[in-house]
């Protein structure tokens, strides 16, 4: 199959974790190209996959090439589980097939504890930054597994508490534990929703001894979109972006 159908130098090896398998794939060119970026985006996506995989794991950077700018993706990891021990292999893993050490300095991943506690492990005090779009995915994740989707749906006075949940991490840091608080102060009028302050608290609040909350604030993902903004008109303007418009959302009130 590898010599078949898979391009020769891309395979880069196997990750077994006790009896998961787990493949990574990244041509030269994307390693060199890894190695040089100093914020890695991961991702991972499930609609890819037959079993016995579950995701496709991948690695993105932006590259740029004049006035132009695009995120790529840059490795691959075609996953069987995904559990932190295993994000941790496969993340040493793809640092020993780089054969250099990376520049990279931050990170940008969705709200999966076991992504985080993955990098924590293999890089040192890493800076890790989450986006609005995958913090509210996994509140709203939480939502369902609690059995109350049909109520953030219907009931206004519970979907708007969810949401300012959804909200905290676009608040200043100093600012984040005092509303966390006052939402727990509110919760004796939604005890359905406690649970929920439970898992943002004991997942993302108090995550490995510190504050890990703060680190997902969208400050400084907020510039650099705003100085992306020029480069981005002008690429709109010339017919080499494409530009989408979404609905938009329901307004939050804090």
């Amino acid at each position: 199959f590898a010599e078949t159908f898979i391009q020769e130098g891309f395979y880069r090896g196997d990750v077994w974790v006790g009896d998961r398998r787990h493949l990574v794939f990244a041509t030269a060119d994307q390693l060199k190209c890894l190695a040089k970026a100093k914020t890695w985006y991961l991702d991972g996506t499930f609609k890819l996959v037959r079993p016995p995989f579950t995701q496709l794991f991948s690695v993105h950077a932006f590259l740029r090439s004049g006035d132009s700018m695009k995120q790529v993706p840059l490795a691959f990891c075609v996953m069987s589980w995904k559990r932190s021990k295993i994000y941790s292999k496969v993340l040493r893993h793809l640092l020993h097939v780089l054969g250099e050490a990376p520049a990279v300095i931050s990170f940008m991943a969705d709200f999966e504890a076991g992504i985080w506690k993955g990098l924590r492990r293999v890089f040192t005090d890493p800076t890790i930054h989450g986006c609005a779009f995958h913090w509210s995915k996994a509140v709203y994740t939480k939502v369902q597994k609690l059995g109350l989707q049909v109520a953030y749906e219907e009931r206004d006075d519970l979907n708007k508490f969810v949401r300012r949940v959804m909200a905290l991490p676009l608040l200043p840091a100093d600012h984040i534990r005092p509303a966390f608080a006052y939402l727990r102060s509110k919760s004796s009028d939604q005890p359905s929703l406690v649970p929920l302050l439970d898992y943002v608290e004991e997942t993302w609040l108090n995550r490995s001894g510190r504050v890990s909350l703060n680190l997902y604030l969208l400050v400084q993902l907020l510039r650099v979109e705003a100085d992306l903004l020029p480069l981005l008109r002008k690429l709109v303007s010339k017919g080499n972006l494409s530009r989408f418009q979404r609905k938009s959302k329901a307004k939050v009130t804090l």
